[in-house]
């Protein structure tokens, strides 16, 4: 009887093999990066607690002939701990029986590339790009870009602009209250809120943002572009202590995120990014455990009312004719900064839209105006001059308090927002 040799092959562009594979890399200290399973971190700087990470994209993917050779078109991320997302296109090409990246191009910041193509010995890229006029954070402009391998470099050799940016008076999501039901990750897990009611997410008509979690209220705004995607940001915040597995960190973490966001079944799903993921919400009206009936079922976003929006989350107290004294500074990194006399910091807003702020060696006078959604700015141009003793802390203060954006009141306190998220200021009310 003849013996047969049963011999297998891999395919070294498949979608694992190109997962586990070596990359160039601009983020790196030896400039490539060796994926396992799609990422790759290190260390920013020996002792610092940021990471530089690389990841493949899972899609989207091209599969093509160039200059001859079987060749994948693939996108993979990058980040330096910081908030960017820099996207580069990269070419692979089979070298040995193993996938070699061949030649790679950085298609931007926080771009979003809706389809990858490979013919006639190019590489068509659609996708969404930064504006004249675009935010870091949120480019809005639909391109079209052609690539050609050429002396072993990718060069752009056509773009094309395919459209112009979501019309502001297109914003589906204004006067909309949400809960949320669940995150379903890609990887087939899930997980759910265990306390469905308390996870609620109302959009404001104006560009504001609230969202309630299962120990505290977050304020801020939100921005939507083209293609459905989206932005948002929650500066400011309560307090309140969390329990024992509280869902609130992850929660926000994700919230602050997403990209895109979509509109189905009368349902809200907020994508999470590099396709990890979706956020999933149903009105609020209905919450996470009621049955959905048809007429549910076929419902709008846009049928959430003010009223219930209203209901769900509490508004800011208006600030006209209150007193608030400092007790600290809460930092998102965890730090905290409190007052080293604490009597000596008070804020008083007047019914004229007058300020006046003590420190511990002045005493300063301004005007502060207030908007929808709890915005708010402070200025302060005019104080007394005396001499501050060694160790004040007017100056940090004083910038601190004429830099927040925006405010929340809860449970009797103050809480103004400082800029980029970095924390809050906390005040108690001064007894009349």
């Amino acid at each position: 009887m003849q013996s047969v040799t049963v011999s297998t092959s891999v395919n070294p562009l498949s979608p694992v093999a190109l997962a586990n594979m070596t990359y160039t890399s601009t983020v790196t200290a030896s400039g490539v990066a060796t994926l396992i399973d799609g990422s790759y971190t290190e260390q920013a700087a020996p002792g610092s607690v940021s990471l530089n990470g690389v990841v493949l994209l899972p899609s989207p993917m091209a599969f093509g002939e160039l200059d001859g050779q079987q060749s994948a078109a693939v996108l993979v991320a990058e980040g330096g701990g910081g908030s960017g997302s820099f996207i580069s296109l990269h070419v692979v090409q089979i070298v040995d029986g193993a996938p070699t990246d061949m030649a790679s191009t950085e298609l931007g910041d926080r771009i979003h590339v809706d389809s990858l193509n490979i013919a006639d010995n190019q590489i068509t890229v659609d996708m969404i790009t930064h504006g004249s006029s675009d935010p870091a954070c949120c480019p809005t402009q639909p391109v079209v870009r052609v690539y050609e391998l050429q002396d072993g470099q990718l060069v752009m050799v056509s773009e094309t602009k395919t459209g112009t940016a979501q019309a502001a008076g297109d914003d589906a999501l204004a006067g909309t209250t949400w809960t949320w039901t669940g995150t379903l990750m890609n990887d087939g897990s899930e997980r759910l809120p265990a306390e469905g009611v308390s996870f609620q997410l109302a959009f404001g008509t104006d560009g504001s943002l609230s969202a309630t979690t299962d120990c505290n209220t977050f304020m801020g705004t939100y921005t939507l572009g083209a293609d459905s995607q989206i932005t948002i940001g929650l500066p400011a915040s309560t307090m309140m202590a969390c329990p024992d597995g509280a869902q609130q960190d992850a929660y926000i973490q994700d919230l602050t995120s997403i990209q895109f966001y979509l509109l189905r079944d009368g349902n809200l799903h907020l994508q999470l990014p590099f396709d990890s993921g979706t956020m999933n919400f149903a009105p609020a009206a209905e919450g996470p455990s009621a049955e959905a009936t048809p007429a549910a079922t076929e419902a709008t976003a846009t049928e959430a009312t003010p009223e219930a929006t209203e209901a769900v989350l509490p508004q800011p107290a208006p600030l006209p004719g209150t007193v608030w004294l400092w007790t600290g500074n809460v930092l998102n990194d965890g730090s905290r900064v409190d007052p080293v006399e604490p009597d000596a910091f008070q804020l008083s807003f007047a019914e004229d839209s007058s300020v006046s702020a003590t420190t511990d060696c002045n005493t300063f006078k301004g005007a502060y105006t207030t908007g929808e959604g709890g915005t708010v700015t402070i200025e302060l141009p005019a104080s007394t001059r005396m001499a501050c003793p060694e160790g004040s802390q007017q100056d940090t203060y004083i910038r601190d308090l004429t830099s927040v954006q925006s405010y929340i009141t809860q449970d009797g306190n103050l809480y103004l927002a400082l800029p980029v998220d970095a924390g809050n200021m906390t005040y108690t009310p001064v007894a009349p």
